[in-house]
């Protein structure tokens, strides 16, 4: 009846007490447990679930469609001396207000709590559990009128309304090798209207200590209601044997059909592993065999179909100025569509429109077209030849179509290259423009080839006649790229002065290894040619590095020039060349403010905080582990400052501060 895919592990410890929270079902199946801030709900968004419950067989085994048979739990458990605890267990009704999805599970407490105590005095059979409670700790029931009810009060308790409880506090001491089991049954009020479809429509139990003022450390479990599903139902649903829907969306997740490769785009194959969609019902990204209404699904690139040019999909979209979206390996869809939107789709013109539809089938396959050709393809006889007036190129680090293209300098900085025109040649000229990008953690070029017609020349005024030239095509075959850092990939030399993506750190910028490097001698990396070797190490002793150029190897590939700053190693002063490649090497000071405008001091000896961004007239030193509030971010130099919220600043140093709260 509880589905939970790989179950996940008990809470733990907190404060020296092992503490559970899960729920069961009428058949003593169980939960999940309960995970640290695993999907808080806010008023931001209902949280998905990371349990579920087959609606069909909850219905079946209870007498109604509302169901009593549903109970929480909370087990608290002293295994080693005599401790304090100060525990809070919050029902279903607590978190009500954040159910934004509709008929979102209404769940509420059928009955007063039923608690079950161990271990205190297993000698002792006469043993008065109401009298310890009464002598060593409280225990309190809170409703949503605002009472706040004693344990052992139960003439108040049998008064109140059970479906208005809230939450139960524990405060007080646990005996060694003790336990504390409580379970309230729970009540489902619309389970004959729940929304089964929706991955967030869920409700929610949590546990937080208090013990050391944890407020914001909430342990959630988060379970939805839905309905087994066939794997017919699911190839129906997603148009197997039909062809993908190719798109591009914009940054208000509007979708537009790419038309110009459409009828590239392979069918669909059936749902499962070996092919390209596998299900996940909870979030998990596994590849589940049992499947659930609300479920995602992912899609690998890599496992579809060639192309109906024979190409496989990502060479053919890249062959077509396309590419992956940035960083992206694979898509997660919901089930419901509108991807990545709750919202249905409302307007006429959106792409999604078309799923489902004749030969297209119920998958999104959503790209970014770096190179996108505009509507001119002529130029005049002896005009100056502007490549962007002929393709818009667009950032190749976005996920969705910008509404500003780059500009020819930008682009060119980021490696944009392209064969020019002799426009004193009439005829038709191929030209084709290349944009290096990071696909699947490599640099692939995606290219785009246009057609533009060069002009005949105007006839001479007054000569009554007209020029010749029996050349009427592009001649240029030398491959000779236009624009700065373009290279021949046929070379055996590195590019001295390469195009630097935006992602780059400057010349004179610092950097550090998050994974194991090597420094070598020259660009080309060999392994006879290794300077150094460095470890993958913790953050705060990252080998670091300054960057005093760049290069590009022979196969493209972007290098750093660098200079080892580790002060008290035996590497230090070294210089050579490192990869460029973000999933090895990143800029060691922060370019961004954090999310919640948090900071957490990681440097074991604590940082200094100053009076001035340029770090003069230090006020005091935070010890590792303060937790601080910033509210912008300063550039100084090729470095960064964060003005905390008091006014002073701090430095942006990935080494000695995280952001978040840690």
């Amino acid at each position: 009846m509880i589905y939970k895919s790989t179950p996940d592990q008990d809470l733990g410890y907190d404060n020296n007490i092992e503490h559970d929270l899960y729920l069961t079902s009428g058949d003593n199946q169980t939960s999940n447990y309960a995970q640290i801030n695993n999907g808080t709900p806010n008023s931001a968004a209902q949280p998905s679930a990371n349990s579920l419950i087959d609606a069909d067989q909850f219905e079946k085994a209870n007498s109604t469609q509302n169901s009593t048979s549903l109970v929480a739990h909370l087990n608290l458990i002293n295994p080693g001396t005599f401790s304090a605890i100060h525990h809070r267990m919050y029902l279903p009704l607590h978190w009500k207000q954040y159910q934004t999805t509709p008929n979102s599970p209404d769940v509420v407490a059928s009955g007063a709590p039923i608690l079950n105590f161990k271990g205190f005095k297993p000698d002792d059979s006469d043993f008065n559990w109401k009298t310890y409670i009464k002598g060593n700790f409280d225990l309190t029931y809170h409703y949503s009128n605002g009472d706040d009810v004693a344990f052992s009060d139960t003439a108040k308790i049998a008064s109140e309304n059970a479906g208005q409880l809230e939450w139960i506090d524990f405060y007080g001491l646990l005996w060694s090798t003790s336990a504390i089991d409580i379970s309230v049954p729970l009540y489902v009020n619309n389970l004959d209207k729940v929304n089964t479809a929706n991955s967030n429509g869920t409700f929610t139990i949590s546990s937080n200590s208090l013990t050391n003022l944890k407020y914001n450390d909430f342990y959630n479990l988060n379970v939805r209601f839905a309905k087994q599903l066939t794997q017919n139902d699911i190839n129906n649903k997603l148009g197997v044997g039909k062809q993908y829907l190719i798109t591009t969306r914009n940054n208000k997740y509007k979708y537009t059909q790419a038309s110009d490769i459409q009828s590239l785009m392979p069918n669909i194959n059936p749902i499962g592993n070996p092919n390209e969609i596998t299900i996940d019902n909870l979030g998990t990204g596994e590849n589940d065999t049992t499947y659930y209404s609300g479920y995602h699904f992912y899609l690998d690139p890599t496992k579809m179909s060639n192309a109906t040019n024979g190409q496989s999909v990502l060479e053919m979209l890249n062959n077509n100025g396309y590419m992956m979206p940035y960083q992206l390996d694979k898509f997660r869809w919901g089930s419901s569509y509108n991807p990545n939107n709750p919202n249905p789709v409302v307007d006429p013109d959106d792409a999604l429109n078309k799923l489902n539809k004749g030969n297209i089938g119920g998958v999104v396959f959503q790209a970014v077209k770096v190179l996108d050709p505009t509507n001119l393809n002529t130029i005049d006889y002896g005009a100056k030849f502007n490549p962007m007036d002929y393709i818009k190129v667009n950032d190749p680090t976005a996920w969705y179509q910008t509404d500003t293209p780059m500009t020819l300098a930008d682009a060119v900085k980021a490696g944009f290259t392209y064969n020019s025109v002799d426009t004193k040649v009439p005829g038709q000229h191929k030209v084709t423009f290349t944009m290096p990008v990071i696909q699947e953690g490599k640099t692939v070029n995606v290219t785009r080839t246009i057609t533009i017609n060069v002009k005949s020349p105007a006839p001479t005024p007054g000569g009554g006649g007209s020029i010749t030239n029996n050349s009427t095509t592009n001649t240029n075959t030398s491959g000779n790229q236009v624009g700065n850092g373009g290279f021949d990939r046929t070379d055996s030399t590195t590019t001295q002065n390469p195009a630097v993506p935006n992602y780059a750190a400057k010349e004179g910028a610092a950097v550090y290894a998050t994974k194991g490097i090597y420094l070598y001698k020259n660009a080309n990396f060999k392994k006879s040619q290794r300077v150094a070797k460095y470890t993958k190490a913790k953050r705060v002793n990252r080998p670091m590095f300054v960057v005093t150029g760049y290069k590009r190897a022979a196969n493209g590939a972007l290098r750093y020039k660098v200079r080892d700053v580790n002060h008290g190693t035996k590497n230090v002063g070294k210089t050579g060349y490192i990869t460029a490649n973000r999933k090895f090497v990143v800029r060691v000071y922060y370019s961004s403010m954090p999310k919640n405008k948090k900071i957490t001091v990681i440097n074991k000896k604590g940082v200094n905080v100053y009076k001035n961004a340029n770090l003069t007239k230090r006020v005091k030193n935070y010890k590792k582990g303060t937790r601080l509030t910033v509210k912008k971010i300063v550039k100084h130099n090729l470095t960064s400052r964060y003005q905390l919220s008091n006014g002073y600043y701090i430095t942006a140093n990935k080494k000695l501060i995280i952001q978040g709260n840690y």
